[in-house]
């Protein structure tokens, strides 16, 4: 799997080629998976991009804008838990969502 890594070094695994990182703004995700990184440390679950500023997604989504990020997880045993948790260490410039069974949906979105 191809990685991305941030400026303070977390490092995350991509989902597979498609992929689109080079449309992100480091400054909006980057703190993201900063943030995430610890919180998925300790599971099974490998911190993977599953979506970036590439797919398809609802209109006026931030990932277009390349301020989201949805992170897989398959492994979490709470991924509602970790959501939470993510909120609140990113705080609330960024919106978290878990959308059961499928991913977290994080975006860059101050008020």
């Amino acid at each position: 799997m191809r990685q991305y890594t941030t400026s303070e070094g977390t490092t995350a695994l991509l989902k597979d080629n498609s992929i689109d990182m080079e449309g992100t703004d480091p400054s909006a995700v980057d703190p993201i998976l900063d943030a995430a990184k610890p919180l998925y440390e300790p599971t099974e679950q490998a911190l993977v991009i599953t979506s970036a500023a590439d797919g398809k997604h609802s209109t006026g989504s931030l990932h277009y804008s390349g301020e989201a990020l949805d992170l897989r997880i398959w492994n979490l045993p709470t991924p509602a838990q970790v959501a939470e948790r993510l909120q609140q260490e990113l705080g609330p410039d960024y919106d978290v969502v878990h959308h059961e069974g499928s991913h977290i949906h994080v975006e860059y979105d101050p008020a």
